[in-house]
């Protein structure tokens, strides 16, 4: 399975399926680094049996092949432990951080970042994420953040050369209804979650263009 552009759900999504079936195995792709951090130390880490062995994951950009993304978390390395794969991302996100400050002065030492940054996790079993998956998941309306045509069909070129030749599936959900298109305050609560309560509020809807200002509160 590959999980797309969905914030914490990518490694959610990942863990939640390896752990249905010992055979799975699930590849994450988001570019959001904070987002895939606090995944993987709050969900990857704490999936029961060998599930993040069966995960990797990387940042990198969707409407792109995945061998430009940077391997950030190669969990199907039999030698890595939860410990030593938490030190490893912790290390290629700082890598990540200096690198892109980097590359506003002096782009000639991305090679070198990137080795060192690989340098705990080269020899993971990251072969799935070039493999053929048999579904693409794009959950949490994150296909909303493509706002352009091409933008679009770039994204869902990858998806279909993801997918497994002997028929794979691409689920995704769109944001919509009546209720969408108008200034709205949502509240809801949840009993032992990290938060008491998120407020969704619609700030503006132009029709025109579907353009939503949406803000997320907790």
């Amino acid at each position: 399975m590959s999980s797309d552009i969905s914030l914490t759900d990518v490694v959610l999504g990942s863990a939640e399926w390896v752990q249905g079936d010992a055979r799975r195995t699930a590849v994450g792709l988001d570019l959001d680094i904070e987002a895939l951090h606090w995944g993987l130390q709050h969900n990857l880490l704490k999936a029961s049996g060998d599930a993040h062995r069966r995960v990797t994951l990387y940042q990198g950009d969707v409407r792109f092949p995945i061998s430009r993304a940077k391997l950030i978390a190669a969990a199907a390395a039999a030698h890595c432990c939860s410990h030593s794969l938490s030190d490893a991302f912790e290390k290629q996100t700082s890598l990540i951080s200096e690198e892109e400050e980097g590359d506003e002065e002096d782009g000639e030492d991305d090679n070198d970042h990137d080795e060192e940054g690989n340098e705990e996790v080269t020899q993971a079993v990251a072969a799935g994420a070039g493999a053929a998956a048999d579904i693409v998941c794009a959950f949490n309306y994150s296909c909303c953040c493509l706002h352009t045509r091409n933008d679009l069909v770039l994204y869902f070129q990858q998806v279909r050369q993801t997918l497994t030749d002997e028929g794979g599936i691409f689920a995704m959900d769109l944001y919509g209804g009546t209720s969408s298109e108008c200034a709205l305050k949502l509240r809801r609560r949840f009993e032992n979650f990290m938060v008491k309560y998120y407020m969704v509020m619609h700030r503006s809807f132009v029709k025109l263009s579907m353009w939503m200002d949406v803000d997320l509160n907790t």
